[in-house]
């Protein structure tokens, strides 16, 4: 037992070495920090919930009042985004999530429906804000990334081609060369 002790002990020392801002950053963070339980023991459900608040900034749905529920830590985006179109009307693929944690956090997309709440760090207390997808924006976005593909595109075929021509130019020079050196 006092080996693992010793273990533990000289790993956190490690740890402190490697980066001393940590128990200053651990305790101003403590409140958006998940805590991770011990592997050994078993958690409850009530342990791996959270509760959160739900806000619908899409057109269609922005008077409907916000809901606030318990969920599950594990619970996967995609699964939240259901239970928004139930709530807010509005279809999967036209949703894109946001949290924060608290008033002065910044807003994190939960931009992958097969992750969990827990591994975006959603924490107690944290608003979830539900919004819509700008299709012609994305659209746009769309064309304007195959539009600079057909450029490169084209600038590098422009390139090629006149890297073949110096490269004929170059042969071509090199058989006027022989040919002048033979009738000599």
């Amino acid at each position: 037992m006092a080996e693992s002790s010793d273990k533990e002990d000289s790993s956190k020392d490690a740890i402190l070495a490697n980066h001393p801002l940590y128990p200053a950053l651990t305790a101003k963070h403590a409140t958006s920090m998940m805590p991770l339980g011990d592997a050994n023991t078993a958690s409850s459900l009530g342990s791996d919930t959270i509760n959160v608040t739900i806000h619908s900034l899409s057109a269609a749905s922005c008077t409907v009042a916000p809901i606030s529920k318990r969920l599950p830590a594990s619970l996967v985006i995609g699964r939240l985004k259901q239970m928004c179109k139930r709530v807010f009307k509005l279809d999967i693929d036209l949703q894109i999530l946001h949290y924060k944690a608290d008033k002065q956090s910044m807003l994190v997309a939960l931009d992958d429906d097969d992750n969990s709440l827990a591994y975006f760090g959603v924490s107690d207390g944290a608003e979830i804000y539900m919004n819509e997808i700008d299709m012609k924006a994305k659209r746009r976005e769309e064309e304007n990334v195959e539009k600079e593909r057909r450029e490169q595109m084209e600038e590098q075929e422009e390139r090629g081609e006149g890297m073949r021509k110096l490269q004929l130019d170059s042969v071509e020079q090199e058989k006027k060369a022989v040919a002048a050196a033979g009738n000599k």
